[in-house]
């Protein structure tokens, strides 16, 4: 199968539901921290219920961000988000 969408939801039971971004093919992925916040497990689920489990690398607290890990392996057919240079 092939996925391309670089977004992805993730439910937390804790905090309900929220949403991120795939940001390179090396894995990373960015999110807010409040959505990550008291769950030792994070999946991913991308379109058409594809679901990955992610790793927290780093939050940050002040700006409610949150930097997860998949295995880069296992998104070689999702298209990262493109940043712009404005």
């Amino acid at each position: 199968s092939h996925f391309s969408s670089m977004i992805f939801i993730i439910f937390n039971l804790a905090s309900s539901l929220g949403s991120g971004i795939l940001i390179d093919h090396q894995g990373y992925a960015a999110t807010n921290n409040h959505v990550i916040a008291g769950t030792g497990r994070i999946p991913l689920e991308f379109e058409a219920r594809f679901t990955l489990e992610a790793r927290i690398v780093g939050v940050s607290l002040a700006n409610d961000l949150a930097l997860l890990k998949v295995d880069p392996s296992l998104i070689a057919d999702i298209r990262p988000v493109e940043f712009g240079d404005s």
